[in-house]
């Protein structure tokens, strides 16, 4: 199946050597006389010349920024360059499995009400030394479309079953103008918004699906995790008012395309949206829940949850309060990182077509991190 319709861009920064091996990857991959690839480059000059020199010799088309110039004016001006009517971005540490790039797009094709598309991410350690690869940890495993027919329905079932769509295959049109509202909305410092808005717009003007596939493959000890990136966000004095702007966005779009539903209710809706989100961050495991139920019903979150505001913590512990006898511990923890996972993993692709595509796809990982 082609890929002539996609372009897939790549922000890099100061990582010469990541770039070697996703552009290497890719050359095994794709085939890149049909598929567009841009590389959005903010290194420093000396390094900037090295992945210039990595770009031309990949055949892939490079453009660079200064340094300084904010991570998503760089998104924005690479997407300003695309003409494919779907595009996604890339990270240049992570790798994306052919078939899932190729079922999103085709998924898109015929599904006109759909904003975006995406499959199941995988943690995977690898050691180049003795040519071994270990499946680690399914990402999101809780993961699943969303396709309700109310928009602000589709952001609340959203966020409360999170998972991050930065990656997923979008339609350009939709994508450019929403990193607009991006630019208009988050403050470079918290950038971590700009994941927020991005999954909230795509929400509100069409459904998101989850094609039933491996889609990424991240690179487990490397990447940080959601949490930590959060936590440090959550703790910058001006958060709240951060996501105040936040907010105040996606009630005005949500005001376009459900009039219907007074501005004062689409606010309380997504500050329930968002609680959910914190709920599942914060106080779902176990041993979150009851201590945060507990001591929430006093005066304020436990020591280990202070770091959520104060503006939001009562509607967490109520939605937590709402939502408890639908909560099991199974549902929302990771697998464990040992072989078990690898197994289970291997146990459900083997009863699936895309066994052979996932195996090519880890295969081609490691030959290009050698």
């Amino acid at each position: 199946m082609t890929l002539s319709d996609l372009t897939l861009l790549i922000p890099t920064y100061q990582r010469p050597e990541d770039l070697r091996r996703t552009l290497t990857y890719f050359s095994q991959a794709y085939d890149l006389t049909e598929l567009t690839v841009i590389v959005l480059d903010g290194s420093n000059p000396e390094i900037a010349q090295e992945n210039k020199r990595l770009c031309q010799a990949a055949g892939v088309q490079y453009q660079g920024f200064a340094p300084d110039f904010p991570q998503y004016l760089r998104w924005q001006e690479g997407l300003r360059s695309v003409t494919t009517p779907y595009a996604a971005f890339v990270p240049d540490d992570d790798f994306l499995n052919p078939a899932g790039l190729q079922a999103s797009v085709a998924f898109l094709r015929t599904h006109p009400d759909h904003t975006a598309a995406h499959g199941h991410d995988i943690f995977v350690l690898i050691n180049p030394e003795n040519r071994r690869y270990q499946l680690t940890q399914h990402l999101y495993p809780w993961l699943s479309s969303t396709q309700d027919e109310e928009p602000l329905t589709r952001v609340i079932r959203f966020f409360y079953n999170y998972s991050d769509l930065t990656y997923a295959v979008y339609r350009t049109e939709h994508l450019a103008w929403v990193m607009q509202e991006v630019v208009e909305t988050v403050h470079p410092d918290y950038f971590v918004f700009m994941e927020f808005l991005m999954n909230a717009m795509a929400c509100l003007y069409g459904k998101v699906k989850v094609v039933d596939t491996f889609y990424m493959g991240r690179q487990d000890q490397q990447a940080v995790h959601q949490k930590v990136v959060f936590d440090r966000e959550i703790y910058k004095p001006a958060f709240v008012e951060q996501y105040n702007r936040f907010k105040a966005c996606v009630v005005k779009h949500a005001k376009r395309v459900q009039p219907e539903v007074p501005p004062d209710e689409a606010d309380r809706l997504v500050d329930y949206a968002f609680s959910a989100f914190l709920g599942r961050m914060y106080l779902f495991p176990k041993r979150f829940l009851v201590q945060g139920l507990r001591i929430g019903q006093q005066q304020g979150p436990p020591t280990r949850l202070k770091s959520i505001p104060a503006v939001l913590w009562d509607s967490v512990v109520d939605l937590a309060q709402t939502l408890k006898e639908r909560i099991t511990y199974h549902q929302y923890a990771l697998p464990q990182r040992d072989k078990r996972f690898g197994q289970w993993v291997h146990r459900r692709m083997k009863q699936r077509d895309d066994f052979q595509s996932l195996t090519l796809f880890l295969d081609q990982w490691l030959q290009s991190s050698l």
